[in-house]
């Protein structure tokens, strides 16, 4: 399908630039940041400016993937979540840019509170989704309306940080886990999306269509 902002392209094109940056840093996710640095007002500019200069340096733990490839995804998300949003911009960089931090690093809370605000820590506590219980609907159901009670900048993280993860979906082999997948997103992402930024609600249907007709 054909896509109106200048920042998302068309969904073949965008799954083409994921598949490119499974083994190598996107290039693209750095020239989204740098549209989102120019977006910004002064004060914003040089708050995401330190942001990144943090979570750059961070030691990235992710099963098959090296400390570059991995911090092309929340380049991707912090970028566009500040693109698509006119206001909030050094929240939603800073948040988009560490909202997996406590996964994938071995950082706690106490030394991320040394660097940003307590509010702003507690919002990337809020994103972090624990492993065991992911495909609980209960504790998902409360898992999303904690991100909903949390504030919009979360919310938006966390339809981009969604968003990222559908363009490969469809090539994912296990359909159990493309349907549960497929059931989040429907069920608890897509009402925020429409709420939030509904110039997306089309574009992540289509993405959620051809991943469930990938199912087997």
């Amino acid at each position: 399908m054909t896509f109106s902002n200048t920042h998302l392209k068309a969904i073949e094109i965008e799954t083409e630039r994921r598949l490119s940056a499974k083994t190598r840093f996107d290039p693209y996710a750095k020239s989204l940041w740098d549209n989102a640095l120019n977006s910004a007002y002064l004060d914003d500019n040089l708050t995401m400016q330190k942001a990144y200069s943090f979570a750059e340096r961070l030691e990235y733990k992710h099963k098959g993937l090296t400390k570059d490839v991995y911090f092309s995804h929340p380049l991707r998300v912090s970028s566009l979540s500040v693109l698509f949003n006119d206001y909030g911009k050094s929240e939603l960089s800073v948040i988009g840019l560490l909202h997996n931090v406590f996964e994938v690093t071995d950082l706690r809370k106490s030394e991320l509170e040394a660097f940003f605000s307590k509010d702003i820590v507690n919002k990337i506590s809020t994103l972090t989704v624990n492993r065991e219980l992911q495909w609980d609907f209960d504790y998902k159901k409360l898992y999303y309306q904690s991100i909903r009670d949390a504030g919009r900048a979360v919310m938006i993280v966390k339809i981009f940080d969604k968003l990222d993860n559908l363009f490969l979906l469809h090539l994912n082999k296990n359909n159990e886990i493309k349907t549960k997948y497929i059931y989040e997103v429907e069920r608890f992402l897509l009402p925020m999306v429409d709420e939030e930024i509904p110039i997306l609600l089309e574009y992540m249907k289509s993405l959620i269509k051809r991943a469930s007709l990938s199912i087997s």
